[in-house]
């Protein structure tokens, strides 16, 4: 009886050994996981692209352009046009930004001021920045500030990227917190006098 249970068990433990190789590998397969990186793609910045249509091309019915945003993931944007045009000619893709951007403070403490320009934001304030960090869906980005003084939460819309800001008191520390219109790749910046972010 005791051959028979000793076989048993020797039997059970060769199933198992060969049914995983490893038995302390982890079940998932990593060559099946993406393959991801936080090292941000270099590409040259667009400023002027020029194409021509095929001979006797005669009406732009529509565009459709494929970009990759934030995310990694590729997504496509059609632009209805339907216009007359000369084969001849050539067609020219511009990108040119803004070269002047409006100029924006808030002041929604004695303490705390906010001025945005275009792809730039600064925190104006003399109380230390504790962390900062960014959240998702929808993308934000949050800043932590020493100060102890109690008030109600202020809110208000701001301009493109950014959807509107808000100041919450959170007892030993105030909250800022930037909500944007999409996700952005970013850098923030420690100035003397408060913190400095710019949008990539």
């Amino acid at each position: 009886m005791k051959q028979i249970s000793s076989f048993l068990f020797i039997s059970a433990v060769a199933t198992l050994l060969y049914a995983r190789e490893n038995p302390f590998v982890s079940f998932v397969d990593m060559s099946q996981m993406p393959i991801t990186s936080l090292d941000p793609i270099v590409k040259e910045e667009l400023k002027e692209f020029e194409f021509s249509l095929p001979a006797g091309a005669m009406i732009i019915d529509s565009i459709v352009v494929h970009y990759q945003d934030a995310s990694g993931k590729v997504k496509s944007q059609s632009y209805e046009v339907d216009k007359k045009i000369n084969w001849h000619y050539p067609l020219y893709l511009s990108h040119t930004p803004k070269k002047h951007f409006e100029t924006k403070e808030y002041q929604p403490l004695n303490f705390v001021k906010i001025v945005h320009e275009g792809t730039t934001i600064r925190i104006y304030t003399t109380n230390r920045m504790i962390r900062n960090f960014h959240l998702v869906n929808p993308f934000k980005l949050v800043f932590d500030f020493e100060n102890k003084q109690s008030f109600l939460t202020k809110r208000e819309k701001m301009d493109k990227p950014v959807v509107e800001y808000a100041v919450g008191n959170h007892g030993n520390y105030y909250r800022v917190v930037f909500e944007f219109d999409a996700t952005y790749r970013y850098e923030v910046k420690k100035m003397p006098n408060g913190v400095k972010i710019e949008l990539k």
